[in-house]
């Protein structure tokens, strides 16, 4: 009986910014790895093939069978990959990034440097609405096989439910190639002996309730829209086109006894009349307190849109979602990431 022919517990990603969208770049082992960190050994794929016509062409009307398909078409890829965020563990610089830094940029974020020296940060906001934004080359291997895709965008979504470092995962929408047989190549990754940051090390603000906050866990959602293809009738697919986005920070959080006016204080909370007064507050979390490898998801202007009373055991709880808004109508600071 021989050995299987493939196996799915060796995985790997390399991924770099495309000079032109959909058009596909040389992506090298040794300076384009991120490392991706699943639950469970065993992924069958983190990626899939689909198409934007499936090849149906309906009921037979000679009898209560179905009409032998047509080809497929429109050919597409689509992923869900989940990462822990780090800092470099060195001064920011051109070249010294967190090692998430083009999964951000692809996600619908610009990225700025500031290097003035003992104070050095990348700050990520969100791109504006055009035709610059960033997409990725990338080679996805797993099953012992190649999984390539040019023009991949994507939507950013970070889970803290625990105590462990936050997931990050990219859904990602690109241009997808025909899998081939590849091996895994050895992949150099940045920072791999930083040790990315706990989420018990979180500091949460919200509003003026933050020291006595008591934070069971939370999430946040860019909201980017992604799934807009573009599908001539002639021709291969194009791609897909980023458009809006509704930034979303959520918090579980032990319910306090209410406070008056302005409804959020440092002793506590009255939820439901804080989000009917539609008040904008500062909501935010950072992961970490060593600098270079740190970083703060921040939503400057953000009110509350959304009250769920739940409960851990017998303790009362809170689920509160905050919508990010810009300050001015015509300004992207909705929502803001900062790795310093």
């Amino acid at each position: 009986m021989p050995v299987p022919a493939k196996l799915v517990t060796l995985l790997g990603l390399l991924a770099k910014e495309e000079a032109t969208y959909g058009t596909a770049i040389a992506l090298t082992s040794t300076s384009d790895g991120i490392l991706m960190q699943f639950s469970d050994r065993n992924i069958g794929a983190p990626a899939s093939i689909e198409y934007a016509y499936d090849g149906d062409l309906g009921p037979s009307v000679a009898s209560g069978a179905t009409t032998k398909r047509a080809a497929p078409a429109g050919r597409s890829f689509r992923a869900s990959l989940p990462f822990r965020a780090k800092g470099a563990g060195a001064a920011y610089a051109a070249a010294t990034v967190p090692n998430i830094h083009k999964i951000l940029k692809a996600s619908g974020f610009d990225a700025a440097l500031t290097s003035t020296t003992g104070s050095e940060k990348w700050t990520f906001t969100p791109t504006p609405e055009g035709t610059t934004y960033t997409s990725l080359t990338m080679n996805c291997y797993a099953r012992g096989e190649l999984w390539a895709a040019q023009g991949v965008v994507g939507n950013l979504s970070i889970n803290f439910d625990n105590q462990a470092p936050p997931v990050w995962t990219f859904d990602a929408r690109g241009i997808a190639s025909v899998p081939t047989d590849v091996s895994v190549p050895t992949i150099t990754y940045p920072s791999f002996s930083t040790i990315p940051p706990l989420a018990s090390s979180a500091t949460v603000v919200i509003g003026s309730f933050t020291t006595n906050a008591i934070v069971l866990g939370g999430s946040f959602t860019y909201n980017r829209g992604i799934d807009n293809p573009r599908v001539p009738i002639s021709g291969n697919h194009l791609g897909f086109v980023p458009s809006g986005r509704g930034p979303r920070l959520t918090f579980t959080v032990e319910a306090t006894a209410f406070v008056g006016s302005p409804y959020h204080t440092s002793a506590g909370l009255d939820p439901t009349l804080l989000r009917e007064a539609a008040t904008s507050i500062a909501v935010s979390v950072q992961f970490g307190s060593t600098q270079y490898n740190r970083y703060k998801i921040e939503l400057a202007t953000a009110q509350l849109v959304n009250v769920t009373p739940a409960n851990n055991g017998p303790v009362a709880t809170y689920t509160l979602e905050f919508a990010g808004h810009g300050s001015t109508p015509v300004l992207n600071d909705d929502c803001t990431i900062t790795f310093d």
